[in-house]
C-alpha cells in the first residue's frame, strides 16, 4: 500500500470519523452530519479501504444513498489513492487476475484491486 493515510486525510478534510454497527454496508457517508460511519469490526485493510472510498463521497459533496456512477467514481478514486501502479503491474504479472493473493499482497479489498485494474486496461 502507498504512502496515502485515510486517517490523515479526513483530519485534514475535518471529516470526523464514527464506528457504528451499520447492518447494510461497512461504511457510509452521512452528508447532513458532514461525517463518516465505520462498523467497528472491519479488519485494518478493510477500514482503510473503505474509508478511502468514503472520503471520495465527501469530497465530491454526494447525496446519501447508492449513486451508481459517484460508486464507481469512489472506488476508481479510492483505488488510485491506495494502489501503488507500478506494484499493481509488477504483482499482476505475479498472479495474473484478481486474486485474493493479489488483494493481500497489495493490502485492499476485492472492489479497490477491481477499480484500479479497470483503471490500468482504460489508460
Amino acid at each position: 500500500m502507498g504512502a496515502y493515510d485515510p486517517w490523515e486525510h479526513a483530519e485534514q478534510l475535518g471529516i470526523p470519523v464514527y464506528r457504528y454497527p451499520l447492518k447494510t454496508a461497512p461504511g457510509m457517508w452521512v452528508p447532513d452530519q458532514r461525517a463518516i460511519l465505520m462498523r467497528p469490526d472491519l479488519r485494518m485493510f478493510e477500514e482503510i479501504c473503505v474509508l478511502a472510498h468514503e472520503l471520495v463521497h465527501a469530497e465530491y459533496n454526494d447525496p446519501a444513498g447508492h449513486d451508481g456512477k459517484a460508486e464507481r467514481r469512489a472506488h476508481r478514486i479510492a483505488a488510485h489513492r491506495l494502489i501503488d501502479q507500478r506494484e499493481l503491474r509488477a504483482l499482476g504479472r505475479l498472479y495474473g487476475h484478481v486474486d485474493d493473493r493479489l488483494c493481500h499482497e497489495l493490502g485492499v479489498t476485492r472492489e479497490i484491486l477491481t477499480a484500479a485494474l479497470q483503471e490500468q486496461v482504460a489508460s
